[in-house]
């Protein structure tokens, strides 16, 4: 790993920390565009800015969701699947909004193994951001149920359980929509581990 490498994950994971404290700065213009382009799959990006841009993410909405549970044991409230973008300022959409601009590389990510052919890190981040989203209620099921089902088979045993949960969970909840996206995911599914090489699960 170069030092311009280093200096640039640490720098990245300082601004991570920033957005945990102020959640207000993540919904500017230049921030998002930097963890867009933080988070692009394939070899332009080095695969570590790329994975703690998904940290950063993560990190983010979990202390949202921590957030917003404080809020609700403190007697405030707010609508389902919207946090506030920090705690008592009654601004609801920063989760919302930073998801929606992030959510198309969050997909790409999930079914992408050109740079870390065999390894399920990025792969697996990005999935369990997903499942963090649908936990929280700001997307819409048929926008992921596809990489889900493509991912069930995938050969890391972490990466095919939590696809396995989270399409059990929609299979209860939503079948119609599963039915609906079978063939994209099937699709998506040979795209993956036949197109890429990487293995998947016999």
């Amino acid at each position: 790993r170069s030092p311009s490498t280093i200096v640039k994950r640490a720098a990245m994971e300082g601004i991570g920390l920033v957005f945990i404290s102020r959640p207000e700065v993540m919904l500017e213009d230049n921030m998002l565009k930097m963890m867009s382009a933080a988070m692009v799959p394939g070899s332009g990006v080095d695969p570590n800015i790329r994975m703690q841009a998904l940290a950063n993410l993560s990190d983010f909405l979990t202390e949202e969701e921590q957030r917003m549970a404080a809020l609700g044991e403190a007697g405030g409230s707010a609508p389902d699947g919207a946090l506030q973008k920090s705690a008592g300022e009654g601004d609801t959409g920063a989760a919302s909004q930073v998801v929606q601009k992030l959510w198309p590389r969050v997909l790409a990510i999930m079914t992408d193994g050109r740079d870390h052919v065999g390894e399920d890190e990025h792969r697996g981040a990005a999935l369990r951001i997903a499942e963090q989203a649908a936990r929280q209620g700001l997307v819409h099921p048929l926008s992921v149920i596809a990489q889900l089902i493509a991912l069930h088979g995938d050969a890391s045993a972490p990466v095919a359980a939590t696809a396995h949960r989270q399409l059990k969970a929609y299979m209860e909840g939503h079948p119609d929509f599963v039915e609906t996206r079978l063939g994209d995911g099937l699709r998506l599914m040979y795209e993956l581990y036949s197109a890429t090489g990487i293995e998947a699960v016999a």
